[in-house]
Order: structure tokens, then sequence, then C-alpha cells
């Protein structure tokens, strides 16, 4: 990986050549620079990726705290909550999202045994 400061030095090189700068020197100068890109690129997705699993991880937390349950429609795939107390007590139930109002059934198998810790 090529650090900025060296992209920098490059650049300030080429500035000074001016016009007996070659071709070779700057293409040279224009691929560091752009491996440079990739590298960021990289890492921004790198990034990208660990706070969307903090996000997650985040939303999970919240929906145990606040007694949620996070769905998400099989039509439009959006995801939305449901407060627990919705579920009956044969887990079995009818949802309607809140976007497209598809209808679908979700089956909370062993609900009831799950959902306590009595």
């Amino acid at each position: 990986m090529i650090d900025m400061s060296s992209l920098m030095d490059k650049l300030d090189l080429l500035k000074s050549l001016g016009d007996s700068a070659t071709l070779s020197d700057i293409v040279r100068a224009l691929e560091a620079i752009a491996e440079e890109i990739n590298s960021i690129k990289l890492t921004l997705n790198n990034l990208k990726e660990r706070v969307d699993a903090i996000d997650s991880d985040l939303s999970s937390l919240e929906n145990a705290v606040y007694g949620e349950i996070e769905i998400e429609c099989p039509t439009c795939s959006i995801t939305f909550t449901i407060p627990v107390e919705e579920v009956p007590e044969s887990g079995i139930l009818d949802v309607e999202c809140p976007n497209c109002h598809n209808i679908f059934t979700i089956n909370f198998e062993n609900w009831g045994q799950e959902g306590t810790d009595d």
C-alpha cells in the first residue's frame, strides 16, 4: 500500500518537472494514485461491513430490550418490528407489511416455551 504522503511527493515532483515531465512519469504517478484510491475503497468497504454488522447487532439488542420482534417482508424485503405481545400462544401470526400491504404468516415455533424464562 502506498501512503498519501508518497503520492503527494510524486505529484510535487511532477509539478517541479513542469513541461519536462515525460509521459511515463505522469503515467507512473497516475498509477500510484489509482492504487491508493483502490486501497482506500477496500478500507471503506471493510469499514462499511463492520458498521453494518454493528448496526444489525444493535438492532437485535434494541428489539430484545424493547420487547419487539424484527420481521422481513418476503415480498418487498422491508424490515419492520412487531411487539412481542402480538404473538399468540400458538406462535402462528398473520402479519401485514406496512410497506406493500402483503399479508403473510409467521410461525414462531414453540414461542411460548422459548419466549419465557419461568
